[in-house]
């Protein structure tokens, strides 16, 4: 077989494979959450199951790391109070899945349309009923660019906020959440800040905590996350 030939049929294999793949992808998800949705405490208590959502989310670039997945998951069974999350992904499914069980409301803002639109299906699929997703498109502000909330349709006292967007490429990173959305934060909101191994996110967490006069802590080995606690 020629050189050229050999390059066609890789070429026409490709898409094929990446499709079977996608498929056996999709096949740990729904197994590994009906697992979870069964008992979402074993998430907590085996990284593995987590680890099999994360590889069958098929998105693992952008996905929580098992760490700090953990985490979010184990605030959002501690809290009495409603939880925002800043920017839509498997996280979301599954805090809908905690939330729900507790009768507590995920309130999430996604900026891309297409990608709210596919959430929305999962979300529907799945029966989970405690998401209150919003399409925010991202809005330029004085000094940083951030998401528009329909503030008219959010609580004024978020228990714990997931702070995983905007993307890093934003004006102004993720730095807009606490200006916009300090009046809708409860007493003692805990913040959870992902990638605070990137500068950016770190001189952030380091901002927020000296402008309400508190300390954060640093956890995670392998993706760094921080946690913010107003007063």
């Amino acid at each position: 077989m020629n050189l050229k030939k050999e390059l066609s049929n890789a070429l026409t294999l490709r898409p094929l494979r990446k499709y079977l793949d996608h498929k056996r992808r999709r096949g740990v998800f729904y197994q590994a959450f009906a697992q979870f949705r069964r008992d979402p405490q074993a998430g907590l208590a085996d990284e593995t199951l987590l680890r099999k959502l994360i590889y069958g989310w098929d998105n693992e670039s952008w996905s929580a790391w098992t760490e700090y997945l953990k985490a979010c998951l184990l605030a959002c069974q501690e809290t009495d109070g409603p939880v925002l999350e800043c920017g839509s992904g498997l996280s979301t499914l599954l805090m809908g899945v905690v939330l729900q069980e507790r009768g507590q409301q995920l309130h999430s803002l996604e900026h891309h349309e297409q990608w709210a639109a596919r959430q929305r299906r999962f979300l529907e699929r799945l029966d989970i009923r405690s998401v209150n997703l919003h399409l925010a498109p991202i809005t330029r502000y004085e000094t940083f660019d951030w998401y528009q909330p329909p503030f008219e349709k959010m609580p004024a006292d978020f228990s714990v906020v997931i702070c995983d967007g905007p993307p890093g490429s934003t004006r102004g990173g993720r730095s807009g959440m606490l200006p916009i959305m300090r009046e809708r934060l409860a007493p003692h909101c805990r913040i959870f800040v992902d990638d605070v191994s990137r500068s950016d996110e770190s001189a952030m967490l380091k901002r927020w905590a000296e402008k309400e006069g508190r300390e954060y802590a640093t956890y995670g080995k392998e993706k760094p996350y921080g946690i913010l606690q107003l007063a």
